[in-house]
């Protein structure tokens, strides 16, 4: 084709050690720290539909500091968040989900909200997220029933439910 201009380019060995290298950094990174993944590669959804790169709010960076003291004193962490509407908090909850499932194998997660609409926000929250992982970051999904359940195949779990349902939160759930 005229006009058309055709580039190839071999990696070098050593290109491919430098890659390799990253993503194993990166991967150890994104492990070890939530805020690092969460900085750099969750993105989100407004209302309006736009998808943007995650950044904390100052009432999200307050949530933050009080789980990080739990997870310092290596305790089960279950808050009641009694707080104003639109500060963020469901989305920082669901992406802490999400890291932890994308980043610790066999975890089993049960997220509602009170009506079925919001919990399936829930889950479009986290699905946005994980659709814009690099690929070479994140285990691969085996299941999404969108808004219902994901599966990856670290074998890590989220089921997704609502308050309003005719059954319990977890009531009749049996994790893989």
């Amino acid at each position: 084709k005229s006009g058309t201009v055709r580039l190839t380019k071999r990696l070098t060995q050593q290109r491919l050690a430098d890659i390799k290298r990253f993503i194993q950094n990166e991967q150890i990174l994104c492990t070890s720290d939530e805020g690092y993944w969460s900085e750099r590669y969750a993105f989100i959804c407004d209302e309006k539909g736009d998808i943007f790169q995650f950044k904390n709010r100052k009432s999200q960076e307050i949530f933050d500091s009080v789980v990080s003291h739990f997870e310092d004193l290596e305790v089960a962490i279950e808050l009641f968040v009694l707080k104003a509407r639109q500060l963020g908090i469901s989305t920082r909850v669901a992406l802490k989900f999400l890291h932890r499932m994308l980043f610790l194998p066999n975890i089993q997660a049960i997220m509602s909200s009170v009506n079925a609409e919001k919990s399936e926000l829930i889950g479009r929250i986290m699905n946005i997220c994980y659709e814009r992982c690099p690929w070479w970051l994140v285990p691969r999904q085996t299941a999404n029933r969108v808004g219902k359940m994901v599966e990856f195949e670290n074998g890590s779990v989220l089921s997704i439910q609502s308050g309003m349902q005719a059954t319990g939160i977890a009531q009749g759930w049996t994790p893989v």
